[in-house]
């Protein structure tokens, strides 16, 4: 299982590859209650529609947190936002194997907690790897989230170089 932060989710969206993760992924993908709120909060942009019409159908799931208690502490100790929160305190509630995330505080967080995480270049590379993405695709996908995603340059050079070697 695999929870979602917003930002991965919504970066998956726009760069037109959620769906074929969906697809492709053979775990459940969870978001808690506040991330869906910030993924369709916006009901006239096309992440928020296609995010929407994927919890309708049931390949994403919404699921509460039973307690607060730890989402409370999270959010405190690591001076997170809601969604991020609610993202962390629910994968470690459902021990959930994987939690895509962006935000540093976030990652961070992960980090000190051990959960297991990743972001949205993560993902792009491992689809590319397992021949979900042609590499002339992944580095296209790559291009448009060095202007809509919020990365170092290096980070981006590093990502193209590694997509680049997979000739």
């Amino acid at each position: 299982m695999i929870v979602f932060d917003a930002s991965p989710l919504i970066l998956l969206a726009r760069t037109e590859l959620l769906e074929g993760f969906l697809t492709a992924f053979p775990e459940s993908v969870v978001i808690p209650p506040a991330v869906q709120v910030e993924c369709c909060e916006n009901k006239e942009s096309f992440d928020a529609k296609l995010i929407t019409a994927l919890i309708k159908d049931k390949r994403i799931t919404v699921r509460k947190l039973t307690t607060h208690k730890g989402f409370e502490q999270i959010r405190r100790e690591f001076n997170l936002g809601i969604g991020e929160a609610e993202a962390i305190a629910l994968a470690r509630a459902i021990k959930a194997g994987l939690i895509a995330i962006e935000d540093r505080n976030g990652v961070n967080a992960c980090k000190i907690l051990k959960q297991p995480f990743t972001g949205v270049l993560g993902i792009v590379l491992r689809m590319h790897e397992k021949g979900l993405t042609e590499r002339e695709e992944a580095l296209r996908k790559l291009a448009l989230l060095s202007k809509i995603g919020r990365y170092r340059a290096e980070i981006i050079q590093d990502m193209r170089q590694r997509l680049e070697a997979e000739r």
